[in-house]
């Protein structure tokens, strides 16, 4: 667009001088607009009219001309409005360099230039082929002064309905020639019919033309592009730039070299290419980021970061990729991220960017997940909004594979990850990974359709419990809690309603079942538990047990249970389980109770119940009957305790059958003694 402007100005310029200097003193030009309008239409190879008044004026050495109203046409196929108008041209050139055949112009102002650009879906446009004329031969150019004044461009692409407008236009030059740097600068406005973006323009530089080509050289261009998105979290947007260009009026094309660039908060440098700058802008090359803190780019789009457990997580990451967008898209390839201590390679692709939409393929060398738990209820609640809103606004497909997961003191490898993310609906099939030779297997469906509704599928095979069960199990029991080692199935099935996350909490509904082979329970002795029960009941009921009775205790106990199977059924802010069972050949452990995970509340009462091979004596029969214990508490500090009334009450049954079943074995006892003294007396008698 800029060469074609050049070029017009040139021709006209080049028409009004023939004009003044042939007829200045015998003619009034207003006479001849028709045959100045066909010489213009002949240079610029368009239909060109002068419908206002035509000025000639000569204070010496200078030739000033004047002209209102100047239409320039379409292309035939482009419609009956007009390509260009300007409302007002004025020039002041000096006349003798034009007998040398050389334009030396003092002033040009051109105000309220108005053009209309249009691609066609075919490619067509209605801009190229224009200003091809004579006034291109010049033996050499030397320019004081150019000014646009309040001129205005309109693009538009029919075959895909784009629509942008640059208006409030001004551009000033100064002192140009063909040895001399030509300072310009320009403002404009543009806006965005489709999208509603906005953007202030603000561009410094100095020109240096390349003879012979339409080329020139932009030393030290600065711009600066202050942007209203109305649409989007980030509201408002500068961005400042700094670089060495080479600008290619021919190819419409610039390169920027040495570019530093400022935006949301990010320090950015590269070397870029910019094909078609004046219909469909392309930009590619390398571009690298200075080390950044997350935080502060997510303040620019109007979110609040939540607290990790590592306050340092997400303070220092940088990045090296190779850059391609058209402003509807965004790739970045060959990516190279460092994100606190890990790297990331791989490639992300924004396709749309009005969805968005969005795919990646990633991969990582080590992760340190705990180093990324959210801190805080209330910072937690804010991460799974967002992440909900995310779900539910985004279109996101890709792969994501970490070589190390660190889980606490437990190291994963291979992790793999293949999402989709789309119309709502968060799909993960397969994530898989493996824990020792083991590979555990998931797949998770999250649905989030409904702005108030959501709906979780998980399914996880063979997963390590160390992973995915002790965290919790310490969240809610402490320092102090239990260890499981094994591997566990998963199967949720929960659904949910609410606009927040509290609500989702509180509203959701389902069940989590939980299905264990062979797993080894560290840290609690059933067995020490069992007999302290027993030794605490003697010494309430005078009987003492001995001391090899409680120097069985092992401190490091282990337990090799053959199964663990429950069902924990979520509503109203609770998971209430019933049918807790783990089986070991020495004893099963049963459960029932609830968990109130909105306020961090457990109440929960396992049974123990021993299987002990002999019961020969009454501390073993005491120590073979169930122990129900009570759990209760807020999470990390729970208070443990031991029903003694109900094990009183069903020991004291049993204590009772126990003196009633001595009592019968006495009482049959002293009858077969009398019978048999009766039966020895009769014989003697006899």
């Amino acid at each position: 667009m800029m060469k074609t402007i050049v070029k017009i100005v040139s021709g006209l310029v080049v028409l009004f001088v023939i004009a003044a200097t042939g007829f200045f003193y015998t003619f009034d030009a207003n006479n001849y607009k028709e045959e100045i309008s066909g010489i213009a239409g002949i240079v610029t190879g368009r239909e060109v009219s002068i419908t206002g008044n035509l000025d000639v004026s000569i204070e010496y050495p200078l030739l000033g001309i004047k002209a209102h109203d100047i239409t320039i046409e379409n292309p035939p196929g482009f419609g009956g409005q007009p390509f260009a108008t300007i409302d007002k041209f004025d020039v002041s050139l000096k006349v003798i360099p034009l007998l040398l055949n050389r334009l030396d112009i003092d002033r040009l102002v051109m105000h309220q230039l108005k053009a209309v650009l249009v691609k066609k879906a075919t490619g067509e446009n209605n801009w190229t082929g224009t200003g091809r004329g004579p006034a291109s031969g010049l033996a050499g150019l030397n320019i004081a002064s150019i000014e646009l004044k309040d001129s205005s461009l309109n693009w538009s692409d029919t075959g895909t309905g784009k629509q942008y407008k640059v208006l409030k236009m001004d551009v000033v030059t100064r002192a140009a020639d063909n040895n001399r740097l030509l300072p310009v600068e320009i403002k404009a406005f543009v806006k965005s019919e489709q999208s509603e973006w906005q953007a202030g323009i603000n561009l410094k530089s100095k020109l240096a033309f390349n003879e012979g080509k339409a080329a020139f050289n932009a030393n030290d261009l600065k711009l600066i592009v202050k942007s209203l998105l109305p649409d989007t979290a980030i509201g408002k947007a500068t961005l400042v730039m700094a670089a060495d260009s080479v600008i290619d009026l021919e190819s419409s094309s610039v390169k920027l070299d040495n570019a530093r660039i400022a935006l949301l908060g990010l320090n950015m440098s590269g070397n870029f290419a910019i094909e078609n700058i004046f219909s469909e802008p392309k930009i590619q090359g390398r571009l690298a980021t200075g080390a950044f803190d997350a935080s502060s780019v997510a303040a620019r789009f109007k979110m609040d970061m939540p607290q990790f457990a590592n306050e340092n997580s997400l303070k220092k990451i940088s990045l090296s990729t190779l850059l391609k967008t058209d402003f509807d898209s965004i790739h970045l390839d060959d990516l190279v991220a460092q994100v606190d201590e890990s790297e990331l390679t791989g490639f992300f692709h924004i396709v749309d960017l009005e969805k968005p939409a969005a795919r990646y393929e990633l991969s990582m060398n080590r992760l340190r997940p705990g180093d990324y738990v959210v801190a805080g209820n209330a910072s937690a609640a804010s991460a799974a909004s967002l992440a909900l809103k995310l779900i539910n606004n985004l279109d996101m497909e890709g792969t994501l594979d970490i070589g190390s997961v660190m889980l606490e003191d437990t190291e994963l490898s291979d992790f793999h990850l293949a999402s989709v993310i789309k119309y709502g609906v968060f799909n993960a099939d397969p994530v898989t990974v493996m824990v020792d030779e083991n590979e555990v297997a998931a797949k998770i469906k999250l649905d989030v359709r409904d702005s108030s509704a959501s709906l979780l599928v998980a399914t996880v095979n063979n997963a390590d419990a160390k992973a995915v069960l002790n965290p919790v199990i310490k969240s809610i029991a402490g320092e102090q809690a239990p260890t499981l080692t094994g591997m566990v199935d998963i199967d949720a099935n929960l659904k949910a309603r609410g606009a927040n996350w509290h609500s989702l909490q509180r509203s959701a509904t389902g069940t989590i079942k939980l299905a264990m082979q062979k797993v080894i329970v560290e840290g609690f002795d059933f067995d020490r538990a069992a007999r302290k029960v027993v030794n605490d009941y003697g010494d309430r009921y005078d009987f003492r047990a001995s001391k090899t009775f409680m120097s069985r205790f092992l401190a490091d106990s282990i337990t090799e249970f053959e199964s663990l199977h429950a069902t924990f059924n979520v509503a109203q802010g609770e998971m209430v389980n019933n049918d807790l069972k783990l089986v070991a050949e020495n004893v099963t452990v049963t459960g029932s109770g609830n968990i109130d995970f909105i306020n961090g509340h457990i109440d929960y009462r396992p049974v123990i119940d021993m299987h002990v091979e002999s019961t020969a004596n009454l501390r073993d029969k005491l120590r073979d009957h169930p122990m129900e214990y009570g759990v209760q508490g807020r999470f990390g500090d729970l208070a443990y305790s031991f029903d003694a009334d109900r094990y009183d009450l069903l020991v004291g049954r049993m204590l009772i059958q126990e003196a009633k079943a001595r009592q019968y074995r006495q009482i049959n006892q002293q009858k077969n003694t009398n019978s048999k003294n009766s039966w020895t007396n009769a014989v003697s008698t006899k």
